[in-house]
């Protein structure tokens, strides 16, 4: 394969990458939503789809990289050489091009990241103010663990006395 098209499919492949990305931004947004209005029907079936976009990501990715190890080669440089060297070599038109959508794809990327990031946060904190409040309603419960149903696994819960009269 000649250099050029290798290039081309390169871009092509950085470009798609990009649109991928950003399909998880509106996911990552979507699933953002559905968790604050505690849509779990909603955040189930966004989950799904986060799996078979982060697939088509990760697919994406390796072609890239397999593009760049062949540009690489053809130009003669090692397998170390940072992207950025690489594409020192391409010319002006195609080094601003690629520049760019590769900026644009690392902008994407850290969007996903302080999205995610906001989604975790918001979860952690409401997870531990419900240990809170389930800790000062019913001391002595910290640390034990629960079943799908509802029932303590190990030790079981001390009594209480609910009414003194029998």
């Amino acid at each position: 394969m000649q250099i050029q098209q290798l290039i081309t499919d390169f871009q092509e492949t950085l470009q798609r990458q990009l649109d991928l990305i950003e399909g998880l931004v509106n996911y990552e947004q979507k699933m953002q939503r559905a968790v604050m209005q505690k849509d779990w029907s909603e955040l189930e079936s966004i989950v799904e789809q986060l799996y078979a976009l982060g697939d088509a990501v990760y697919s994406c990715e390796q072609t890239r990289h397999r593009y760049l190890t062949e540009i690489r080669q053809h130009l003669g440089l090692p397998e170390s050489t940072r992207f950025s060297v690489v594409l020192g070599y391409l010319s002006s038109d195609r080094r601003q091009q690629i520049a760019s959508l590769y900026r644009r794809l690392q902008i994407a990327v850290m969007r996903v990241q302080f999205l995610h990031e906001g989604i975790d946060t918001y979860i952690t904190n409401t997870v531990e103010t419900m240990q809170q409040i389930v800790e000062e309603v019913f001391p002595g419960t910290r640390g034990k663990i629960y079943s799908r149903d509802g029932n303590m696994q190990g030790r079981q819960m001390s009594a209480m006395v609910i009414n003194q009269h029998l």
